[in-house]
């Protein structure tokens, strides 16, 4: 019993201290008030990132200030804290109440100062906008932090359906070209390795052109 308690709680110790060593380093702004933590992995409300930016709401009000990234969790992390520019009551907006959120920082991915965050869940998390052509897009989980330039999950939205392009249950590895590459494969029955594509983009430009195809196609067939 002994030597299999042992590994396993190491391990929960190691990850418990991996998620610390990363959110600590992310936050960039001071925050007035501080919470019990709650949840484990998803529920670090105090060392949470916080970034500048706004959100717009379903009923298209918008608040701009700081925002505090809370990684989604369905019992725990409901709303997205954000501290209005000028005031010191942080507001606590339902997730299923966000519509759209534009976030400034320095993005690693897309090389811009801004990255642009959309509720595709309808209610659940807040999805980075990675690349998009016409009606097809891809989406990820991001939260805002220097170490890590991708989401845990990635999806694929088109008109007709969301498709999970990869998916980790701990931390997102820091390279995911094998992931996209694996799910380019399966899905459009090619066989394409890492020296096809120069650079991640294009892979994400190859999934747009190819479900852009056919959406096209299924449309001129109707």
């Amino acid at each position: 019993m002994n030597k299999l308690f042992n590994p396993i709680l190491m391990l929960f110790f190691l990850i418990a201290f991996s998620s610390c060593e990363v959110n600590c380093s992310a936050q960039q702004y001071p925050w007035p008030i501080k919470k019990p933590q709650v949840g484990w992995l998803n529920g670090r409300y105090n060392t949470a990132p916080v970034r500048n930016g706004y959100i717009v709401k379903m009923g298209g009000d918008t608040i701009r200030g700081l925002i505090k990234f809370l990684r989604y969790n369905s019992r725990f992390t409901t709303y997205m804290p954000i501290l209005p520019t000028g005031t010191k009551t942080v507001i606590e907006v339902p997730r299923k109440d966000i519509l759209y959120m534009r976030v400034y920082y320095d993005d690693t991915e897309n090389n811009t100062h801004f990255s642009d965050f959309f509720n595709i869940d309808n209610n659940k998390d807040i999805w980075r906008l990675v690349a998009k052509k016409n009606d097809v897009a891809i989406y990820d989980n991001y939260i805002p932090d220097p170490k890590v330039s991708h989401g845990y999950s990635m999806v694929l939205m088109t008109e007709s359906e969301k498709n999970c392009i990869y998916y980790y249950f701990f931390f997102p590895s820091n390279n995911i070209n094998r992931r996209v590459l694996r799910f380019i494969n399966r899905r459009y029955k090619t066989s394409f390795n890492k020296t096809d594509f120069k650079k991640r983009e294009d892979m994400f430009d190859y999934i747009l052109d190819k479900e852009n195809e056919k959406e096209k196609f299924d449309k001129n067939s109707n």
